[in-house]
């Protein structure tokens, strides 16, 4: 007895539906993974930016104190300065004086 094969034609527009379909989801989270991507280096880098900012915050803030500070005792060593000199003009006119009085 002969056996006849029977030969099935498989409909593809459905298959090519599919992996259209699937291409186009593919597509989709890629976009979004890229999206994501760029999201969270943008957060970091404010982040840093932020952080870079608080430093230089600090620093000048730091820097402001250490001025003060300086400009402080500087007045400080003058003024002491100053005063010295004033005392001693002050005993030399006083010694002067008591000399041309005969004291």
């Amino acid at each position: 007895k002969k056996i006849n094969f029977i030969h099935k034609v498989m409909d593809t527009t459905f298959t090519d539906e599919i992996l259209e379909s699937l291409e186009q989801q593919r597509e989709m989270i890629s976009s979004r993974n890229r999206i994501d991507k760029n999201i969270s280096q943008s957060t970091v880098e404010k982040q840093n930016y932020e952080q870079i900012n608080t430093i230089n915050s600090n620093i000048t803030r730091v820097n402001e104190n250490n001025i003060n500070e300086m400009v402080r005792d500087s007045i400080r060593t003058e003024i002491g300065n100053i005063s010295d000199k004033v005392y001693a003009q002050i005993e030399k006119k006083l010694t002067m004086e008591r000399k041309r009085r005969g004291y």
